[in-house]
């Protein structure tokens, strides 16, 4: 799958300071708290070590922007236009996305159990070695989306076709998906004995 990388310049001014905007800037070994924004703009940053605290991003419009090691736990980013972002090592648990634009992003060994990506629109999204368990994806869109060696164990998938997505180097223990989401589902072979348990099927050994 080919991915477009964040367009961060490799030298960005050391910044701590934000009201309406952050742009070109370094944030690192800091907090960011009760910042609650619509229509905030986020471009062309890197965060290392940021710890997100009681903030809103509704209509966020995000770029650009290379995540490492940061929490974002619980942040909200819905309705928001969020592409061109790597998430590296941070703990997402929680995190809103629902009814985004989610474009060209990748997760890397991220904590990101019970985030919402319900109703949101995908389009070339990585996820590598994350936690995803107890997440929600009920009728998302998603097309180019891979999952490599990931826990969606008890996920919710309903009413989101998943033709064609690979889950079968994943863990999918207690997979909550709809009838109308399983077509074309890439699977292993034991996982696909586990899918037919679920559809009611009995399985004569």
């Amino acid at each position: 799958m080919k991915i477009r990388q964040p367009i961060v310049p490799p030298l960005l001014e050391e910044k701590s300071e934000y009201e309406d905007e952050m742009q070109n800037g370094l944030y690192k070994q800091c907090t960011i708290a009760d910042l609650n924004q619509k229509n905030f703009i986020m471009n062309e940053c890197r965060m290392q070590n940021v710890f997100f605290e009681n903030c809103t991003f509704e209509n966020i419009d995000a770029m650009d922007i290379i995540f490492e090691n940061c929490d974002l736990s619980n942040i909200e980013f819905n309705d928001g236009t969020v592409h061109r972002i790597i998430f590296k090592n941070c703990r997402l648990v929680g995190c809103d996305f629902s009814a985004s634009s989610l474009k060209d992003i990748q997760f890397f060994n991220c904590l990101s159990t019970y985030a919402n990506f319900s109703f949101s629109k995908t389009d070339t999204i990585y996820f590598d070695k994350c936690d995803l368990s107890y997440s929600s994806f009920n009728e998302t869109k998603l097309k180019n989306v891979e999952f490599h060696e990931c826990k969606l164990q008890r996920c919710e998938f309903l009413h989101c076709p998943l033709d064609n997505i690979d889950v079968s180097d994943s863990d999918i223990e207690g997979l909550i998906v709809s009838n109308d989401s399983l077509r074309g589902m890439i699977v292993n072979e034991n996982q696909a004995i586990a899918l037919a348990r679920l559809l009611g099927l009995n399985i004569k050994e």
